[in-house]
């Protein structure tokens, strides 16, 4: 009975939490949730069971077709995959809010936007669609495990296994973990905690971590022999990229690691001017260093417990951006998610002072508060812009596409001798009307997803075969292997002219060659 009146009196929180979450999350990205616009990894992992659990088992992300076959689905599924995905944020920002005792309902609002808008989401849902649910899954993972951390004393205990299952959906969740437990440790510092305290609480959230990473390798190890699976090498996502770090290239990637993380806070992509963007910016940092001042001159605290927290304060860039290291610099808005807490620490930080500001020497209170809450707000507000102009983006291309496709199959099957579902197909190059930006939209150009203007951005035969089998649901078949190998070299493709100039289509060595655009691989 106990446990049902605390849930109860948690039940308002829990509701702010959902409706917040849902009402922000469908405004950013509603759009996307209601398009079946897939393109890129969406549409070649569009049928999981075909290729996309064989993608994510090579990358070691081995927990997803499990994720898929229990909560999920094999099939992307927008409007179900975004309905997922909003459930898990919703309760992860319930669980955050309970981490930090955050009681007012438009802080919890601020916080299930945070959590909602951010590019990170904003890339995925745009582009990897496929994945969305599940990686925030893998996030809200990383936060129960927080809370279990946080709340219950032997927490860290259970939170492991929580961890393990968020590196085996996708591995950069859990750096919102670690970042979640030095605010944690921050704030503790702040409010009076002790130092052993501190430092005890902190190792735990250490040991945690490292016991579902090493619950993560037995995974990892168990599915990779079960299923026959062998992890990619070489790949900018493979797991072996950590194996490529030596005592040389450490120290350069950590200086990276804080670059990246500033640059990205810097230039936030956001629908509003960058000059607006930079001057928010600056207020966020000022009060942030305003809370830290008024912390370090209290003399309500230890000289211990004010050298912990600066270094931590001066470790934080480096345990949001981890990923940055341990991906030698490859890391890009999908393995980012953690850097777009800082709003949350700048909320907490400014709620702090409203408390403590009579601490302070400088005129601090309840303004800065207010001031850091609706910059919060404005910020989440040019996110939602942000993210539905990438929808639109996506929406013109998948169309303009589709019509540009249309047209060259007519082309196709009035060429003698095509026969469509038998004769070998060979794509090479793509338009260069598809590799140009379209006008209005260059802002969204370098998010990862986005770059091209083409739904496939790639000849590669794997996505090509997915266009027709899914969105023009005709038969085709590739050619592939030596072959394709053969006629990408081929000078007589080389010379080819260019859709739509007549002499695209032509037959080599029995395989109809469609030449879009110049080769590009």
């Amino acid at each position: 009975m106990e446990w049902k009146q605390r849930l109860e009196g948690k039940k308002p929180q829990l509701i702010t939490a959902l409706a917040a979450t849902f009402l922000i999350g469908l405004a950013a990205h509603g759009y996307a949730f209601f398009d079946n616009n897939v393109s890129h990894d969406s549409l070649r992992e569009f049928h999981a069971e075909i290729l996309g659990n064989d993608i994510k088992m090579q990358v070691g992300r081995v927990l997803t077709p499990l994720y898929r076959d229990l909560l999920g689905s094999d099939v992307t599924l927008p409007w179900f995959n975004g309905l997922l995905a909003l459930l898990w944020i919703g309760l992860a920002v319930f669980l955050v809010v309970r981490v930090f005792r955050i009681e007012s309902k438009a802080a919890i609002a601020l916080v299930a936007g945070i959590f909602a808008t951010n590019i990170t989401v904003s890339a995925t849902a745009a582009t990897y669609i496929h994945d969305l649910d599940s990686y925030m899954f893998a996030m809200l993972c990383s936060v129960a495990a927080v809370w279990l951390w946080e709340r219950h004393p032997k927490g860290w205990l259970m939170g492991w296994a929580l961890v393990a299952v968020s590196l085996g959906i996708n591995q950069s969740y859990v750096f919102l973990a670690v970042s979640l437990c030095m605010f944690a440790c921050i704030l503790a510092l702040m409010d009076g905690a002790q130092f052993c305290q501190v430092l005890f609480k902190g190792l735990k959230a250490i040991g945690m971590i490292l016991l579902g990473g090493g619950a993560y390798i037995l995974i990892l190890k168990g599915m990779l022999l079960l299923s026959g699976s062998a992890l990619s090498s070489g790949d900018y996502n493979s797991l072996d990229q950590v194996g490529l770090l030596t005592v040389g290239t450490i120290g350069p990637m950590i200086i990276g690691a804080y670059a990246d993380w500033f640059s990205r806070l810097w230039n936030a992509y956001s629908s509003y001017p960058g000059i607006l963007i930079k001057a928010m910016t600056v207020l966020f940092f000022a009060i942030d260093a305003a809370a830290l001042v008024v912390f370090l001159f209290s003399k309500q605290r230890g000289w211990k417990e004010k050298l912990l927290c600066v270094a931590l304060v001066a470790l934080l860039p480096l345990g949001m951006n981890m990923i940055y290291v341990l991906s030698l610099g490859e890391s890009h808005e999908l393995a980012v998610y953690p850097i777009w807490t800082f709003y949350l620490l700048t909320l907490l930080l400014a709620r702090w002072l409203c408390v403590h500001w009579k601490d302070a020497a400088i005129p601090v209170g309840v303004w800065q508060k207010a001031l850091c809450m609706l910059m919060i707000g404005a910020v989440l507000y040019g996110n939602v812009r942000f993210s539905n102009g990438m929808y639109v983006k996506k929406n013109l291309e998948f169309d303009g596409y589709l019509s540009l496709m249309t047209r060259v199959v007519c082309r196709m099957e009035a060429t003698p001798g095509y026969q469509p579902g038998e004769t070998p197909v060979l794509f090479v190059g793509l338009p260069k009307t598809f590799n140009q930006v379209i006008p209005g939209f260059k802002d969204y150009w370098n998010v990862t997803g986005m770059t091209g203007s083409s739904p496939i951005y790639t000849t590669e035969p794997s996505r090509l075969q997915a266009y027709f089998d899914y969105v023009m649901s005709l038969p085709i078949v590739m050619a592939e292997g030596e072959a394709r190998e053969r006629l990408m070299t081929d000078e007589r493709v080389q010379a080819m002219p260019c859709y739509p100039t007549e002499g695209f289509l032509a037959f080599y060595d029995g395989v109809l060659v469609v030449k879009l655009g110049d080769i590009t691989d």
